[in-house]
């Protein structure tokens, strides 16, 4: 297992669907009730998240946001993308983030991509910390990946804190990485390995 530094509360299987509980959060896949929840988050954070997201993931109708419940479920059932929202221990509907264990990669590689995004008016409280350390422990204690990736643009400063605070290292530059706002945007890379790789792929415990 990671150390303490990387830590939730408990996980709970439900269909190859996991479910995460740390101090203050549960990061779980939306489902059908969530719904209007998850159209009122994006909504509310659009000019927060305009700068650092696709136009395409802020324009959303209800009928996507349906269609991305399902998808969700069957890409987290086929072990190649975790896609978590974050809502709040003490509000359970409220969505007040994201955090995702993306792009699962096995063979020889052993990988993933790790995204997140707060709420705007969540922030300064190290929620995000403390889901990013809970998806790093999923990602090495119970997908037994080998690798994370996690990248931002040199300029968001506060998501390489988060990085460096949960022990990323930076390996180096993409240039034109992703094409955000319409313009191709440069992003730093970092990576954290997993120092107790088991080659046992992933392992439905319960906690």
């Amino acid at each position: 297992m990671v150390d303490e530094h990387y830590r939730y509360e408990r996980i709970e299987w439900r269909e190859c669907a996991p479910i995460i509980t740390t101090e203050r959060l549960v990061l779980r896949l939306s489902d059908a009730d969530d719904v209007d929840n998850v159209l009122d988050y994006y909504d509310r954070q659009r000019e927060h998240f305009k700068p650092w997201f696709p136009d395409s993931a802020l324009n959303l109708t209800r009928e996507m946001v349906l269609r991305a419940v399902d998808e969700k479920r069957l890409m987290a059932r086929e072990d190649r993308n975790y896609k978590f929202h974050a809502f709040l221990r003490s509000e359970p509907r409220q969505v007040v983030g994201q955090c995702s264990v993306a792009d699962v990669r096995r063979g020889a590689i052993q990988q993933s991509v790790i995204g997140y995004a707060l709420a705007a008016e969540c922030q300064g409280k190290g929620l995000m910390t403390e889901a990013v350390r809970a998806a790093v422990k999923f990602a090495f204690d119970d997908l037994d990946l080998h690798r994370l990736e996690g990248s931002y643009m040199p300029n968001n400063t506060k998501s390489g804190s988060i990085l460096a605070a949960c022990g990323f290292v930076q390996e180096g530059l993409f240039k034109d990485y992703l094409l955000l706002n319409g313009e191709w945007r440069d992003h730093v890379v970092t990576s954290l390995r997993n120092p107790n790789w088991r080659g046992t792929g992933r392992v439905m415990n319960q906690d």
